[in-house]
């Protein structure tokens, strides 16, 4: 189990290849981190969030809870939906845009 192991963190998590992408991740998660967070300390900037977020958020008692209802809404996103949410937050993503000027 160990071999294994070293061989995971070796080929796969410390893969040089991989460092570039490993990056880019960690900026997209710290970008919808600081979005959300803002977003969540912000009554009238709650419609970012999903309905369900929402309701949580009306019921956090304080800052920490809003944290935490931050970090499991991007806990729960898969890589698909996280880094369509990051080109949304910059403004990068074309399609709703591009319906409503059609």
């Amino acid at each position: 189990m160990n071999i294994l192991k070293e061989l995971t963190w070796t080929y796969v998590i410390e893969a040089p290849s991989l460092a570039l992408q490993r990056e880019g991740q960690r900026t997209i998660i710290d970008r919808l981190f600081a979005v959300y967070l803002r977003a969540a300390n912000a009554e009238e900037n709650w419609s970012i969030f999903p309905s369900y977020y929402r309701e949580e958020l009306q019921d956090a008692a304080n800052a920490t809870e809003r944290k935490r209802i931050v970090v499991d809404l991007i806990a729960g996103m898969t890589e698909p939906q996280a880094v369509e949410a990051y080109k949304q937050s910059l403004g990068a993503w074309p399609g709703l845009l591009q319906q409503v000027i059609r």
